[in-house]
């Protein structure tokens, strides 16, 4: 059950601390798209979200989206505007996205956080490799029918978190 748990939880990708991340060496951020950085299917960013990218970069910390979305045009649509590398079909909770990125990259798991507002996808891919592990709570709680039968099982899980 432990690799269900995140390293740290918070409410919204905006309550990360950029310096303490930084201070423990991460240079890469490794986020969902869908409920974690927008509601699920928008394409237009936020100023808030356009604020916090701009803060990252200040940091020389690289974001990429790493989504289970099966349609390249929405992740795409979402990040090519935004200048972000994106990966979707990831299959998360497998890891070859993340390993392929690693190499990439250049990147190890100890240097790159895993943002998400899944634990069965985000978090528990993250943590099967060792990464810092973030959980967001979701941006919109009208979600797909799967998501909803998926939240199910996160619940039980968060009880046995506490």
């Amino acid at each position: 059950m432990k690799r269900f748990y995140p390293t740290q939880a918070v409410a919204h990708f905006r309550d990360l601390n950029l310096n303490h991340l930084q201070e423990q060496g991460i240079t890469m951020i490794l986020s969902d798209l869908d409920n974690t950085l927008v509601k699920d299917g928008e394409i237009e960013s936020s100023s808030e979200l356009v604020a916090w990218l701009q803060q990252l970069a200040e940091r020389n910390i690289k974001i990429i989206i790493v989504s289970n979305n099966k349609s390249e045009k929405r992740v795409k649509d979402f990040a090519e505007p935004l200048g972000l590398e994106y990966y979707y079909k990831a299959g998360k909770p497998n890891p070859k996205v993340f390993e392929h990125i690693f190499r990439k990259h250049q990147q190890t798991p100890e240097q790159t956080v895993m943002l998400g507002d899944r634990l069965t996808t985000d978090v528990y891919g993250g943590n099967k490799l060792g990464m810092h592990t973030v959980l967001v709570e979701p941006i919109d709680p009208h979600e797909p029918f799967g998501i909803r039968l998926m939240r199910i099982i996160e619940r039980t899980i968060r009880i046995g978190m506490r």
